[in-house]
C-alpha cells in the first residue's frame, strides 16, 4: 500500500536527537472518551515541521486516548523523528464513526512519506519543573526494549555532603551509571547538578590532611554500553569527572553543556577509556580539567565543534603510567575554540609506558589566550626531576593543521619527547600562533620530534 511507507533508520548509531513534545500540551485529555485526534494532529505537525526544534512525539502513560483516524505526513525537517507511546491508544468503536475517502474507509493511523521514523513504548521521564535529589543510582542491563528513551526535562541533584554517599567495595560508588545497556537515547532540556563542592573541600590537591581524599564520584558512568546518544543535558558541578565512556561502543554526544569552577579539581567533561566509535560534537565545557580527556585503549574518537575554556584543554592522556602499554589510534579533533585554557591539543604520556599513540589529527581549532596551545608531553607527572627512561609510548603520525590564535606564554609549540622513542611522523600546516597581550614573543621548542611542515608556520618550526 503506497501510504504506508515507514523507513526505519537505526537511531542507535546517528549521533543527533531533540527533544519531546507531549500530546498533552495540545489539550489532549487522555479520559479515553474525549476525541483527542487534534491534539495528537498537533502535535506531530509541529515535531515533523521543527517549528520548535522538536524531533519527537510523546504519548503519555497512565491515559487513554480516543483517536480518530490520523494521518502523520512527510517529509519531516527532523531526522530521527521518535514517536513514544507509553499510554493507551484507542480506536472509535463505532463503525459509523469512522472517516470515509474516495476509496473507502480511510486506515487509522497512516505514516506517508515519514523517513527516519522511530516508534516505540518503553522510556523514562523526567518531568520539568520539579527538582528531584537522589543518591547514586545504578541502571543495569541488558534490556528488552531497544531504543529505550530516557527523558530528563527537569532538574536531578546529588547529594551534597560527602557523608551521605554510599561506599562500595572500591571506594565511593559513582551518581549514575548505566551499566550493559544497548540502544539508550538519553536527552531533555534538564539539568543534572552534583553538588560537588562538599567533595572539593576535602580534596587532597588544595586541602592536604590525613582526611582529604583524592578520588570522589563520577556524575555520569556509561560502563560496557553499547548504542548510546547522549543529547541537550546540561551539567554541572560534578564532585569529580561529569561524563566517564569506559568498555563502551558507539556512544555519540552532542549538545551537552558542562560547567564547573576552574578551581574545582579534577572535573573532566568527559572522560573516555577502553572504548571504540566515540563522537563528541557540538557542545559546550567549562571545567577545573580536561574538557575531553582520551585514556588508554580507544579507538575511533571524535571530537568536533567544541568550545572549551576554562580548563585543561583536549588531552589524548595520560598515559603509560606505571609502565602500562598503551593502545590510542585513530583520534580526531577538529573546529574546537580553546579560551583561556591552561593547555590546547595535548597529548601527555608518562615515562616508562610502552605501546603507541598513532593517527592523531587536530584540524581547525583556534586559540585565545592559551597557556600552551600545541603540547606534547612525554614527560608528564615527573616533573621537575625527570630520569630518561628506557623505555616510552611511541606517538607517530600526528598531524597540526588550520591553526591559529594567541599564546599566553612565550613558548607556543612545545613537543617534548622521548630520546628513547621519539615521535615520529609529525606533520604541521598552516599554523599561525602570535602573542597574548603582555607577552613579547612566541617560539617552539622540540625535543626529539621527526616530522614535516608545509605552509606558513609561525612561529618558526622546530620539526626536524
Amino acid at each position: 500500500m503506497d501510504l504506508f511507507l515507514i523507513v526505519f533508520v537505526a537511531v542507535l548509531g546517528l549521533p543527533w536527537l531533540s527533544y519531546g513534545e507531549s500530546v498533552m500540551k495540545y489539550g489532549a485529555v487522555g479520559d479515553g472518551i474525549s476525541d483527542d485526534t487534534s491534539a495528537l494532529q498537533k502535535a506531530w505537525d509541529s515535531a515533523c515541521n521543527g517549528s520548535s526544534k522538536i524531533g519527537s512525539v510523546y504519548v503519555p502513560a497512565g491515559k487513554v486516548f480516543l483517536l480518530s483516524s490520523l494521518h502523520f505526513t512527510g517529509p519531516c525537517k527532523l531526522k530521527p523523528l521518535i514517536f513514544t507511546i507509553d499510554g493507551e491508544m484507542k480506536a472509535q468503536s463505532d463503525p459509523n464513526k469512522w472517516q470515509k475517502g474516495e476509496n473507502g474507509i480511510i486506515p487509522w493511523l497512516i505514516f506517508d512519506r515519514v523517513e527516519g521514523l522511530v516508534l516505540s513504548g518503553g522510556s523514562v521521564y523526567v518531568p520539568a519543573g520539579k527538582v528531584f535529589l537522589l543518591s547514586s543510582l545504578h541502571f543495569t542491563g541488558p534490556c528488552k526494549l531497544k531504543p529505550l528513551i530516557f527523558t530528563i526535562d527537569g532538574e536531578m541533584k546529588a547529594q551534597s555532603d560527602p557523608n551521605k554517599w554510599q561506599k562500595g567495595e572500591n571506594g565511593i560508588i559513582p551518581w549514575l551509571i548505566f551499566d550493559r545497556v544497548e540502544g539508550l537515547v538519553l536527552s531533555g532540556r534538564g539539568l543534572l547538578d552534583g553538588q560537588g563542592k562538599g567533595w572539593w573541600d576535602i580534596h587532597c590537591r588544595d586541602h592536604p590532611g590525613p582526611n582529604c581524599i583524592w578520588l570522589a564520584p563520577t556524575m555520569m558512568t556509561f560502563s560496557n554500553c553499547r548504542n548510546v546518544i547522549l543529547k541537550s543535558l546540561r551539567f554541572r558541578n560534578s564532585a569529580q569527572s561529569h561524563i566517564l565512556v569506559m568498555g563502551s561502543q558507539n556512544v555519540h554526544i552532542k549538545d551537552v553543556k558542562i560547567k564547573s569552577p576552574e578551581i574545582s579539581p579534577n572535573t573532566d567533561g568527559v572522560h573516555v577509556t577502553s572504548s571504540s566509535d566515540v563522537s563528541i560534537t557540538h557542545s559546550d565545557f567549562a571545567t577545573g580539567d580536561d574538557c575531553v580527556s582520551i585514556g588508554d585503549q580507544v579507538h575511533n574518537l571524535s571530537v568536533t565543534f567544541v568550545n572549551c575554556g576554562p580548563g585543561h584543554g583536549v588531552s589524548v592522556g595520560s598515559l603509560g603510567r606505571g609502565g602500562t602499554e598503551v593502545e590510542v589510534e585513530d583520534i580526531r579533533v577538529a573546529h574546537v575554540n580553546f579560551t583561556g585554557t591552561t593547555n590546547g591539543a595535548r597529548i601527555k604520556t608518562w615515562p616508562g609506558g610502552t605501546g603507541y599513540v598513532r593517527g592523531i589529527e587536530f584540524f581547525d581549532i583556534r586559540f585565545s589566550n592559551v597557556q600552551n596551545p600545541i603540547i606534547i608531553d612525554q614527560f608528564y607527572g615527573c616533573a621537575p626531576n625527570c630520569v630518561q627512561t628506557e623505555k616510552a609510548v611511541h606517538i607517530e603520525k600526528v598531524k597540526y593543521m588550520k591553526m591559529s590564535g594567541t599564546s599566553r606564554t612565550e613558548v607556543a609549540m612545545k613537543l617534548k619527547c622521548s630520546g628513547k622513542n621519539a615521535c615520529s611522523n609529525v606533520f604541521m600546516r598552516d599554523i599561525d600562533l602570535s602573542p597574548a597581550s603582555g607577552i613579547g614573543s612566541v617560539s617552539s621548542l622540540c625535543s626529539f620530534v621527526q616530522g614535516a611542515t608545509q605552509g606558513t608556520i609561525r612561529p618558526s618550526s622546530c620539526i626536524q
